[in-house]
């Protein structure tokens, strides 16, 4: 069996080689989609999961895990719509690299929700923790996707996959400091980072004719590089 990563308090429902725990008051962790972390979410974690189930049965399968917020609150940095959205997406494209034949995948994609809580209760240390311990048979992860959002404690948990060897693609985070070309290993990403976007809207400024009458909004959360 899977050892325990440590003393969690474990959510109702949690199943057996997934645990799903409590932190601040959410339900957090790793689950095949049978755990649905918010109700908004049920049809698209349903699916999931049913199509995960065909997968498991398969001898030649790996897992992909999609690392998030899957919680939303009112004070969170992300939307359930927001959420929903990159759950359709994963879901998506488990269905497009399995296609319609899973006997000749190769090999076919067993996709497991990964939830950091939101952006006020981000339990990354717990939560990476898991997916390495699941980078051993029968789980077999090779890939964590989505990476939540610009803040420090994804700087921490990319630094802790890149160092067990999990290659992780980004979706979303944008920030500067999360590059691959700086101390994330074995990070990619598929969107700009803030300064790319920033030089981008110079460039159109310029061509535009200036910005015009313009004011700047600035943040002064420290743990939010973006």
């Amino acid at each position: 069996a899977r050892p325990r990563t440590s003393s969690l308090v474990l959510c109702p429902g949690s199943t057996p080689r997934f645990e799903v725990f409590r932190n601040h008051g959410a339900c957090v962790g790793v689950t095949n989609g049978s755990y649905v972390f918010s109700p908004g979410l049920g049809p698209i974690e349903h699916a999931i999961a049913t199509e995960n189930a065909k997968v498991v049965k398969l001898k030649h399968y790996v897992t992909v895990a999609l690392l998030t917020p899957m919680t939303s609150s009112t004070s969170s940095a992300v939307s359930l719509a927001r959420i929903k959205h990159e759950l359709t997406g994963a879901y998506a494209g488990q269905l497009a690299a399995n296609g319609s034949n899973l006997a000749q995948a190769s090999p076919a994609i067993n996709l497991v929700l990964a939830n950091e809580g939101t952006s006020q209760e981000l339990a990354y240390g717990q939560v990476t923790s898991l997916l390495k311990q699941m980078k051993a048979a029968p789980t077999n992860i090779r890939a964590v996707i989505g990476m939540g959002v610009s803040v420090a404690p994804t700087i921490a948990g990319a630094q802790a996959l890149g160092n067990a060897g999990i290659p992780m693609i980004g979706s979303v985070i944008t920030a500067d400091q999360l590059h691959s070309s700086s101390n994330m290993k074995g990070l990619s990403r598929v969107v700009p980072d803030v300064a790319e976007e920033i030089t981008t809207l110079k460039q159109y400024f310029q061509a535009h004719g200036g910005m015009g009458s313009a004011f700047m909004v600035e943040d002064d959360d420290t743990s939010d590089f973006y």
